[in-house]
């Protein structure tokens, strides 16, 4: 029989027991089955692990930490379990509970996930494989000679062949096996293996499955290392790939010696934490085997991807909660009109506090200006202005997202457009979302609506890859890839 994956994203089930991680020395470990699906996450169903019968009135009650192991002896904890089903006579006989779980640490006995120390990791992300191995041809937007605003049929003949080939463009970066990114605090090493997904021999090097190494120059927790280097790289291969990213596989490499057998000397030799999580309910299902382009592959980069790698994790950490939500935005399954223009302007104008902030006044004349207010003697008026001028040295939402799409039309001129048409509707829009008052006639719905979301994204992706450092060229062609034949990229 196969050995199964006990990983994040495939199915798997292995029997197994149990007993309460309470300390207490309880005379049986209860048998049971435990079932992962992505989707569902953990159930794990058992006999005669609590000897009382729960309350069936009562709200299920949360097992903070059950501790178990297979067949093999494989150590494995599992944390806030909740009884979903109970079974059982009332006065006597057997009980069978089904526990459902959200987190599941195969290959170790915890007491809390802060017992696990992180220092030497295994990450296996959906689309890093693709990424990595994707191709750059090194061919560039077509743009007709003179003026980007050209007639409807040269934009229709644009579309249909949209790429210019360069004779001296490399077709591919040199064939390596492994890439060391040292980062702040750490090092990434992109490794790509012998094998395919499947495990089986790779016929070709853009088949090799690629996994993403962290060694930490200080071990720290789970939940800091995931925040800190898995969150940024999977939110880089939504950004890079316009495509959804979930995690694979985490694989915690815990120092541990070993005694050889032939001569009683010890060994050294790293044992396996495999963390299983289902951080989400509406988990997408797994992307296909077909390969379509690549937008911004690694390859794009050259023998900048160090660096460049390096300037995403620094960026990435610098951006923080706008960052958060764009990427939770950008990553979920459905889309909807009305959250993502609260989320995306909402994103914009955090983006643009952080990283481009001018305000208007200095600091000084802003506070001489609520020093005259303090003095006005009556409170209700004074308190009334106090509050509302507190933020008045800043940007508007409006100024903010006007700057991000005017750096944007360095890169590509159809978002002069956008702006001039669209940016006031867009504001508009958001005002009426958020105050519900009455909307005015450039309030936008529908397909506007879609259309205009659509650009404040692409206005987004270009912000961001310009902080990086990569040139105009590389950004167009990654995003002619991207949102080729998209009838929102034309002018407004």
């Amino acid at each position: 029989m196969a050995r199964q994956r006990i990983e994040t994203g495939s199915s798997f089930e292995f029997d197994s027991f149990w007993r309460v991680g309470d300390g207490s020395d309880s005379a049986e470990d209860a048998q049971g089955r435990l079932t992962y699906d992505p989707a569902r996450g953990i159930e794990l169903a058992l006999v005669d692990l609590r000897t009382e019968r729960p309350n069936v009135f009562e709200s299920p009650e949360r097992i903070p930490v059950l501790h178990g192991h297979d067949l093999q002896g494989k150590p494995c904890t599992i944390f806030d379990a909740i009884a979903t089903e109970i079974e059982g006579n009332l006065f006597g006989g057997h009980i069978r509970e089904v526990l459902t779980s959200n987190r599941l640490v195969y290959g170790a006995q915890l007491n809390s996930m802060d017992d696990l120390e992180v220092g030497d990791v295994l990450v296996d992300l959906w689309g890093l494989t693709e990424w990595v191995n994707g191709i750059w041809d090194g061919r560039g937007p077509a743009a007709p000679e003179g003026d980007r605003r050209f007639s409807p049929l040269k934009r229709r003949l644009a579309a249909l062949w949209p790429f210019q080939h360069r004779a001296d463009a490399p077709v591919e970066l040199p064939e390596g096996e492994v890439l060391n990114v040292p980062l702040d605090g750490a090092h990434l090493i992109l490794q790509r293996g012998l094998a395919n997904r499947e495990g089986r021999r790779a016929q070709h090097t853009r088949e090799a499955h690629v996994t993403a190494h962290f060694v930490l120059e200080q071990t720290t927790t789970y939940q800091d290392f995931t925040e800190r280097f898995v969150r940024p790289l999977q939110d880089l291969m939504v950004l890079t790939r316009r495509s959804q990213s979930e995690v694979d596989a985490i694989t915690v490499l815990v120092p541990s010696k070993e005694e050889k057998w032939w001569d009683g000397q010890s060994l050294r030799v790293p044992k396996d934490v495999s963390v299983i999580e289902r951080t989400r309910t509406d988990r997408p299902s797994p992307p296909g085997k077909a390969r379509p382009q690549i937008p911004m592959p690694l390859r794009a980069w050259g023998d900048s991807a160090p660096a460049f790698l390096a300037a995403w994790f620094t960026l990435r950490h610098e951006l923080g909660g706008p960052a958060n939500l764009l990427f939770a935005t950008l990553n979920k399954k459905d889309a909807s009109l009305e959250d993502d223009v609260l989320n995306l302007l909402s994103v914009a104008e955090g983006y643009h506090r952080l990283r481009f902030d001018e305000p208007p006044f200095s600091d000084e004349d802003h506070d001489e200006v609520l020093a005259l207010i303090r003095k006005i003697d009556d409170k209700v008026r004074r308190d009334h202005y106090l509050v509302r001028l507190r933020y008045a040295n800043e940007q508007s939402q409006k100024q903010r997202v006007k700057a991000l799409f005017k750096r944007a039309e360095k890169v590509l001129p159809e978002a002069e457009s956008w702006r001039r048409r669209q940016l006031q509707p867009l504001i508009d829009t958001r005002n009426f979302l958020t105050h519900w008052g009455e909307p005015t006639r450039h309030v936008l719905e529908d397909w506007d609506l879609w259309f205009a979301l659509n650009r404040v994204r692409v206005v987004l992706e270009v912000n961001l890859y310009l902080d990086l450092g990569i040139d105009h060229k590389t950004i167009s062609r990654a995003v002619n890839v991207a949102y080729h034949g998209r009838e929102f990229m034309g002018p407004a």
